[in-house]
């Protein structure tokens, strides 16, 4: 029994009960593959996001489900997915079934449904579920019906549940359409982006500096000097990597070169090329801290930049320990497993994970700035699309970027070539900052509304509607006779058939 004195004062006509008493149960268990030539309406946790059931044969369903009704709200139970909820809806004349990963909550007169829904949305309500999930940790993480019987629920009058429907779809449909614009937009500085990226390292936006600059560019021979600097470096890198054909077709000008991360290591042009630290010496989870050095991962590497003030940190014995990938200022960060393809441009020294590769370059010959806009092109990007491992995880061990290519202007046109995308990137950055700032304003928005639809405070109250203490005595009979006639049933011991699922469908 809830104690209303605690909590916030609602409408006049509104009543403070908890989700048990407005909880009715009716779901039954059924084993799918007993008809294996039925087909069924299948509500799964998976099939959420795309907000439709599949539609399945008896004999394609491998475990136990439970039988729902059309306008059942489905909480989902189980870690991270908690707090998903779903109306079980009329796709099919099939009957309607669903994973036992939902806890079930059958229509009952005197609850909308979407009403129920949108109160389980609410953000507190999330956090109440999670905070209370129980397990062994990750997935395994569950909540039980039990977890929230007594969670304070707002019953507002029948008729003002509706209201309080049709004004939130209305808002949120106001939200819907003004994301959905923003999202294009930030579609279309992608693309916008990428084709910058695209004619810088074709030559395109250079095309007049090189007619202006022809008589220095002709003295070139070989853009990364007249001589070729012999650099130590490790056993493990090849003397010679052949051109992949299709980069060979590639159009450039004839001043320019490709070379590949290797060719580039033997003659000085990158000074180092160093993966993160893996095996015994990785930090565990128990080794971070909230200062030291910066532990940079593949979540950290943001457009161009380094969230260093968000990554965890290390010091004491836990960095000692560690012997490579520390990373200086200056070196181009590339992530190269799990998001394979984030660029960034290192700020302070830190120290990478294995996730993550710095390329140190000698500045007289490639400029770091070139070397990660290059990096973020569609011609690099598509050579580790190529070559990345799909396992659990995508992923280019340091062996194979060694085979990847960039191609190299004279550091003159190297600094001309950043200049030109200096012009053009900036602005979308922006602008895309901008949008990000209004997407999290629709999110902040989402749930005032729904904060302001379960005050009482949404919509205008009527005073003919009514009071929802009536109605919960109503809602409290309907249960009580469910429950009569589901001990019933339990007492004849009757179970699901193909000729009882009949009665399912609406």
């Amino acid at each position: 029994m809830i104690n209303a004195d605690d909590l916030p004062q609602l409408p006049k006509g509104w009543f403070w009960t908890t989700l048990g008493d407005v909880r009715l149960d009716n779901g039954r268990a059924i084993v799918p593959a007993k008809t294996p030539d039925q087909l069924f309406e299948l509500y799964s946790v998976p099939r959420f996001e795309e907000r439709e059931p599949e539609i399945v044969s008896g004999k394609e369903v491998g475990s136990s489900k439970q039988i729902v009704e059309k306008e059942t709200v489905l909480l989902c139970k189980i870690n991270p997915r908690i707090n998903r909820v779903w109306i079980v809806g009329d796709f099919s004349p099939h009957p309607k079934i669903a994973s036992t990963e939902w806890i079930p909550f059958f229509r009952q007169e005197g609850i909308e449904p979407e009403y129920l829904c949108y109160f389980m949305r609410n953000d507190s309500f999330k956090t109440y579920l999670a905070s209370n999930a129980s397990g062994v940790g990750g997935s395994l993480m569950r909540i039980r019906p039990a977890t929230f019987l007594a969670y304070p629920f707002p019953l507002a009058p029948k008729n003002e549940q509706c209201r309080i429907v049709g004004r939130v779809e209305e808002l949120f449909s106001y939200l819907d359409a003004g994301v959905e614009s923003l999202l294009k937009v930030k579609t279309l500085l992608k693309h916008y982006r990428q084709a910058v990226l695209k004619y810088a390292f074709e030559g395109k936006l250079t095309e007049e500096w090189r007619k202006t600059h022809k008589d220095q560019i002709d003295t070139i021979k070989n853009p990364l000097g007249k001589t070729e600097r012999e650099s130590k470096v490790r056993r493990d890198v090849p003397e010679k990597v052949e051109i992949p054909e299709d980069l060979q077709q590639t159009s450039m000008p004839q001043s320019w070169s490709f070379f590949s991360v290797a060719d580039l290591l033997r003659n000085g042009a990158f000074i180092d090329v160093k993966d993160g630290n893996h095996g015994t010496n990785h930090p565990k989870a128990g080794d971070f801290t909230s200062d030291g050095l910066p532990f940079i991962t593949a979540s950290q590497v943001i457009d161009f930049e380094i969230d260093y003030e968000n990554a965890p940190k290390l010091k004491g014995r836990p960095l000692e320990k560690l012997k490579v990938g520390f990373s200086h200022p200056g070196d181009v960060v590339l992530s190269h497993k799990g998001t394979v393809g984030r660029v960034g441009i290192c700020k302070q020294e830190c120290v990478l994970s294995p996730q993550t590769t710095y390329y140190r370059t000698s500045a007289d010959l490639i400029d770091r700035s070139f070397l990660a806009y290059f990096f973020a092109s569609p011609l690099f990007q598509s050579q580790l699309a190529a070559v990345k491992s799909q396992t659990t995880r995508d992923f280019v061990s340091i062996s194979k970027q060694y085979a990847l290519f960039v191609v190299v202007p004279s550091i003159l046109e190297q600094k001309e070539i950043v200049a030109e995308i200096d012009n053009r990137l900036p602005i979308t950055r922006h602008i895309e900052r901008i949008i990000d700032e209004n997407l999290l304003g629709s999110q902040r928005l989402r749930r005032s509304i729904l904060g302001s639809a379960f005050e009482g405070a949404l919509v205008p109250q009527d005073p003919s509607d009514e009071p929802a203490e009536n109605l919960l005595e109503r809602i409290k009979a309907e249960r009580a006779k469910s429950k009569g006639e589901k001990d019933t049933n339990k007492r004849r011991k009757n179970k699901p058939n193909q000729l009882e699922l009949s009665s399912y469908v609406k």
